[in-house]
């Protein structure tokens, strides 16, 4: 379930985009796979301006540690 204001498109098993209403973009990707874990980098983009705001690359070593990763920018976009 998408955080309040956020809806949620799975493009695949390699991207998730998560939009919300107020005009912000977070899209994670995922990278290279290790040993442990995979990369993923996640950005938040302002969809009214197009800037990028963040940009950032984790090392994600399950579905419920990506979902906490999203959920540390969905807790404070939009600011």
């Amino acid at each position: 379930m998408a955080p309040m204001g956020w809806s949620i498109d799975l493009d695949d098993e390699a991207a998730v985009s998560l939009v919300h209403e107020e005009g912000f973009l977070l899209y994670a990707r995922r990278e290279q796979q290790r040993d442990d874990y995979t990369e993923w980098t996640v950005e938040i983009t302002d969809t009214d301006s197009g800037e990028e705001i963040e940009r950032e690359t984790y090392e994600i070593s399950n579905r419920q540690h990506l979902q906490s990763v999203l959920d540390k920018y969905t807790d404070v976009y939009p600011p």
